[in-house]
């Protein structure tokens, strides 16, 4: 069997660059395909790199990142390769941004594979996804989709059931350790399996972050108002996974951030999964539309 070289830009999922790398050179690649998972695991990093690795033509392992076209697609410039994402100051992805680059995508392209990425698909409106549905049912000759989103379960059932759907989990401790093994344990406690935090916001600004959404929830999911239940807040449930993270890879029982008198808070690791379960409860009888009053009155009484 023949081995199937790649060099794979991110920390941890190789076996999902494995399998493209394999799929593309035997000329099996999906025509539409999507990565799901977390914030900040490096899916679009990873839909670059295969786009580049079907592009390049460096010689040795692709992509060889220095090829005329790896430096185009690395700098959004290539003729072949539309990139969608949200507005900065929009809603999110419009159906005018997907009508426009469906008009791109039937322009005579220069090499033998264009390329659709949609980055943070979830941020779809319901006529952009309507308009990117026809696409990926008929698309060009030529023409391949590559989706990346934060949630699948975001994307309505009739799209996912046309990309070929690979999901992201955070990274395993040990990985991130050996990877960053000159940062503390605090900030891959921040981390919290995604490569992606250690890159992006310094320590202190995370930290700011994280502890502000925990007392938040210690101070205020007791007494919330009823119309805030639809509203759940991420950050918050976000906090406290931070939190269960740390005390089961660190077997620590003390919390980290300081109340609003600046002491330090004790939190056990009980009270973390019962906040948890409170969340996942609502969660769960949000989405099957039983009224708010009736789950703040179960939550709160059971």
């Amino acid at each position: 069997m023949p081995e199937h070289k790649f060099s794979w830009p991110i920390i941890g999922h190789e076996i999902i660059g494995k399998i493209l790398t394999k799929a593309m050179d035997d000329g099996r690649l999906p025509d539409a395909i999507g990565f799901a998972g977390p914030a900040h695991l490096g899916k679009r990093t990873a839909a670059q790199w295969l786009i580049k690795r079907s592009i390049c033509i460096g010689e040795g392992i692709r992509p060889c990142e220095s090829c005329g076209p790896c430096h185009q697609i690395s700098q959004n410039i290539h003729p072949d390769v539309i990139t969608v994402e949200p507005e900065k100051d929009g809603d999110g992805i419009s159906v005018e941004q997907i009508r426009t680059a469906i008009s791109n995508l039937r322009l005579r392209r220069i090499g033998a594979v264009r390329w659709l990425m949609i980055a943070e698909a979830e941020k779809l409106n319901e006529s952009a996804r309507n308009a990117l549905l026809k696409i990926v049912e008929e698309p060009p000759a030529g023409t391949r989709i590559i989706l990346t989103t934060s949630s699948a379960t975001a994307l309505p059932p009739t799209l996912r059931s046309r990309v070929a759907l690979y999901h992201w989990n955070r990274v395993p401790l040990t990985l991130m350790r050996s990877a960053f093994n000159d940062v503390s344990w605090e900030m891959l406690d921040i981390a919290a399996g995604r490569p992606g935090v250690m890159k992006g916001m310094p320590t202190e600004i995370w930290r700011e972050k994280i502890q502000g959404a925990a007392k938040r929830v210690w101070s205020n999911v007791e007494n919330r108002a009823v119309d805030e239940y639809e509203a759940m807040m991420n950050e918050e449930e976000q906090a406290l996974s931070l939190m269960l993270h740390q005390k089961l890879s660190r077997a620590e029982n003390k919390s980290w951030f300081d109340d609003e008198d600046g002491k330090k808070k004790s939190i056990q690791f009980q009270d973390i999964v019962e906040k948890l379960n409170i969340y996942a409860e609502r969660s769960k009888y949000l989405k099957a539309n039983v009224n708010s009053q009736a789950i703040y009155t179960y939550v709160h009484n059971a």
